[in-house]
């Protein structure tokens, strides 16, 4: 179908591993990156 995917809820470095073997395009979540302030940001 030639579409990108992105999974949600990423709680861990496995998972990202996991999903990239499988072709998942993006991610995002915990295990990603935890969340900031827009003034830790800049």
């Amino acid at each position: 179908m030639k579409i990108q995917t992105i999974s949600e809820s990423v709680e861990s470095l496995k998972s990202v591993e996991k999903l990239h073997d499988r072709g998942v395009d993006f991610a995002q979540g915990f295990g990603i990156a935890q969340p900031q302030s827009f003034n830790e940001l800049e």
